[in-house]
């Protein structure tokens, strides 16, 4: 099985939370070679918000990542949930494409 790696976090401050930018941070120079990749955030639709899952998949790829997915965001009814209708039914089908992406 193909090494795969899929790392989540809410938007804090325009970006992904601190513990997750440090564990990328660690990852970096090279860490994930061979590693499939992907990313996803969770926010509340606002007019304007932060892109934390674009801030990872640069990171993901700066450690050496292949990026199998573009970044993928999950929005909130509030500002801690839950999350707005649909946004399960969104998530399995992001599954499912990744799951296809990785038996290519």
């Amino acid at each position: 099985m193909k090494a795969f790696l899929v790392v989540g976090s809410p938007i804090n401050g325009w970006r992904p939370t601190p513990r997750v930018t440090e564990l990328l941070s660690a990852l970096g120079d090279g860490h994930l070679k061979g590693v499939k990749a992907a990313a996803f955030d969770t926010r509340v639709r606002l007019f304007i918000h932060g892109d934390a899952a674009k801030k990872m998949i640069e990171m993901l790829r700066a450690g050496g990542a292949d990026i199998i997915s573009e970044p993928m965001p999950f929005y909130f009814r509030g500002k801690e949930g839950p999350l707005r209708n649909g946004e399960i039914e969104k998530a399995g089908s992001w599954a499912k494409a990744l799951l296809t992406s990785l038996r290519r």
